[in-house]
């Protein structure tokens, strides 16, 4: 039986938001304290199971792993004289209505794929609800980074469905949805709304008499059918093993965590810092600019992706030009050389563009990778990006 341990997720996203706003002088040795008293606490209790941390489940083995992963004695600091982070901004039915639109795009999957001035319908809305968002948020002298947590989320969602392409993709991922719970007899009966949307777990399932209703992570945007068996079947039927171990792998890639960092590229903070504690993502760009690209490059919107990643370090958004950088990579263990790879790695993809084969959008093309291997240390670059995964694994 797999041991859960309760609070080290919820406790995780805590440390997250320390680590993002900075810590002052006084703040640093309590939280390194709480640190090191969570990795014992966890430690503790897998010896009391006789198991190990890499025996938890999913999201417990991560928490662990990254804070395991944590560099104490190089923490992002602030001064304790910054000004306190802005109060949440609040929309009045933000959320229903994205909930309204997650639960209409589940019942009318099917007819709104197969019309193009429908899709444009919603494609208006998401543009309304948008516009009227960031006209309160100006209004409070606000920005819409600055709003509730369960109302950023959903602006956000809104922002990635507001092109179509991504639209045109949540209802595909519907629709394949649908044809799996017909196809497998999950569902024994009962009803079923499934809402793939922008939220921090994996999945939810509530169930009331013979309604399920199941929501799951918009990461799964692009998930192969066999990752959609796995997480129908682990929700609704049994949580196997196998399923466990699809769904994590799945998870791990490029095609989920792509959808999180573009989530986040929709709401940057209030101000763009580009220098970092340790690594300067202006002066990065025109070092890499100046020497792979003879400066043709135009500089993208630069910023930082303020929580911690274990597996993916950068991203590039096209629709808006945003180009992001992990702040795990903002420590001094990570040589300039390194950093610049990985600037250097993003850049092409705004060089590049992304081509469809058979239907499916391809970043990493050969002419990709054969122009990424001309990179100096190359190869000492990529192991240690790799090493540095491990680190979280």
């Amino acid at each position: 039986m797999s041991v859960r341990i309760k609070g080290l997720v919820r406790a995780l996203k805590h440390i997250r938001t320390m680590l993002q706003h900075g810590l002052t002088s006084e703040e640093i040795a309590p939280f390194q304290e709480n640190v090191r008293t969570l990795l014992t606490q966890v430690e503790t209790i897998c010896t009391a199971h006789h198991c190990s941390p890499n025996d938890l489940p999913t999201p417990s083995r991560n928490a662990y792993n990254f804070l395991r992963a944590l560099d104490l004695n190089n923490l992002p600091l602030r001064d304790a004289t910054e000004e306190t982070p802005q109060q949440p901004v609040r929309i009045k039915n933000l959320v229903k209505q994205g909930q309204q639109l997650a639960d209409w795009m589940w019942r009318k999957a099917d007819s709104l794929m197969s019309s193009e001035s429908s899709r444009q319908r919603i494609l208006t809305d998401l543009q309304r609800h948008i516009q009227q968002v960031e006209t309160i948020c100006a209004r409070q002298n606000s920005v819409p980074a600055m709003l509730e947590k369960p109302s950023r989320q959903v602006y956000s969602w809104m922002r990635l469905l507001a092109e179509d392409e991504h639209l045109q993709a949540h209802l595909n991922a519907l629709l394949r949805a649908q044809h799996i719970l017909e196809e497998t007899g999950y569902l024994e009966g009962r009803q079923i709304k499934l809402y793939l949307t922008h939220m921090d777990s994996l999945w939810r399932m509530r169930q009331r008499k013979d309604v399920v209703t199941f929501k799951c992570n918009q990461g799964f945007l692009y998930a192969e059918d066999d990752v959609w068996r796995a997480l129908l079947g682990a929700s609704l039927q049994r949580r196997t093993k196998s399923r466990q171990e699809v769904i994590a792998s799945f998870t791990e890639q490029e095609s989920f965590s792509d959808v999180l960092f573009a989530l986040a590229s929709f709401v940057p903070p209030p101000e763009s810092h580009m220098k970092g504690h340790h690594h300067d993502l202006q002066e990065s760009f025109q070092r890499v600019n100046e020497t792979y690209f003879a400066n043709e490059l135009k500089a993208p919107l630069l910023r930082w992706n303020k929580a911690p990643t274990t597996r993916k370090f950068g991203h590039y958004q096209f629709s808006d030009d945003t180009l992001m950088l992990s702040m795990t990579l903002d420590t001094p263990n990570v040589p300039e050389f390194v950093f610049d790879f990985v600037m250097y790695h993003e850049l092409l993809h705004k060089k590049h563009g992304v081509t469809v084969v058979n239907g499916r959008r391809v970043a990493h093309t050969p002419a990709f990778r054969r122009e990424e291997r001309l990179y100096p240390r190359y190869q000492e670059a990529e192991e240690f990006l790799q090493d540095l995964c491990r680190q979280h694994i």
